[in-house]
């Protein structure tokens, strides 16, 4: 890149307010779903009782008694995609959702919020000054969100979380406390080491609700596995796909769709092998 393109970069890196030509659109009312949670994986399976968990949660929110959870889990384990079916039911519904995820361009508390407002039609401008750095972002928010939603129940999902700094954290935390007295519900998205199934009680709400989840049973794992193919699994293979995967989900479909490719291979190769003998 030549010296204007390397300029142009570093101005964006910095987050240079020269760079903001155009005056920010206007802020739209709750509309389609975060592109991010319409298509995350396949078929849901095996996770009815978490579901279950978080639509109480909601439940509350609904009632004016909004808060945070976490949804707590290792890779590949359905975090997102759980979140994902919630945010569908409840989007259906009539409520207005909005989805943030750290990255490496969205760490900081203000780009992963503005992030989750850009998500749902809106952006930060319309929340704060552009360049005002005075404002207490969380209750910035909190209060712009009622409105903005039509009074609305809200829901935000902030993904990847095990990636935030202290401050956006902090930020999160502050934002979890605004909602308790209102109709919204942020779910916190961490990736942690497996563990064991758990639920923080029995009646999600407060600052220390918490979801992790867990192994898929081995009931759930031939679910994933019928998806794959038409003729049932032997029970061996079965047992060697959840004793190779854990129980993890994605690994599940990987591992199902593989065999199944294989024994299609050799289904389609034993038939030729009769045809050709049957020429014979």
């Amino acid at each position: 890149p030549g010296p204007d393109l390397r300029r142009l970069e570093a101005a964006v890196l910095a987050q240079d307010p020269s760079l903001d030509v155009l005056s920010p659109a206007p802020a739209s009312v709750p509309g389609a779903l975060p592109g991010a949670l319409m298509e995350v994986g396949p078929a849901f399976v095996g996770r009815e009782a978490d579901l279950a968990w978080l639509g109480d949660a909601w439940a509350d929110a609904v009632d004016g008694r909004g808060g945070f959870v976490s949804v707590l889990g290792p890779e590949g384990i359905g975090k997102t995609r759980l979140a994902a079916e919630l945010a569908r039911k409840v989007h259906g519904d009539g409520a207005a959702v909005l989805y943030g995820r750290c990255d490496h361009a969205h760490r900081g508390a203000r780009a992963l919020l503005g992030q989750a407002l850009q998500s749902a039609g809106t952006s930060l401008a319309h929340v704060v000054g552009a360049t005002d750095e005075t404002v207490d972002i969380a209750e910035a928010v909190a209060r712009f969100l009622p409105t903005w939603s039509q009074s609305r129940p809200v829901l935000v999902v902030l993904d990847d979380l095990q990636l935030a700094d202290a401050e956006t954290l902090e930020v999160v935390a502050d934002l979890a406390g605004w909602c308790r007295a209102t109709p919204m519900l942020v779910i916190g998205v961490f990736r942690n080491d497996p563990g064991p199934a758990t639920r923080s009680d029995d009646t999600p709400g407060g600052a220390a609700s918490q979801l992790a989840l867990g192994p898929m049973s081995k009931d759930a794992v031939g679910e994933i596995c019928d998806l794959y193919s038409t003729e049932p699994w032997p029970a061996p293979d079965l047992e060697r796909i959840c004793e190779l995967t854990g129980g993890v989900p994605l690994l599940v479909h990987e591992q199902a769709s593989e065999w199944a490719r294989e024994r299609a291979s050799r289904r389609m190769a034993d038939a030729a092998g009769r045809l050709a003998a049957t020429r014979r």
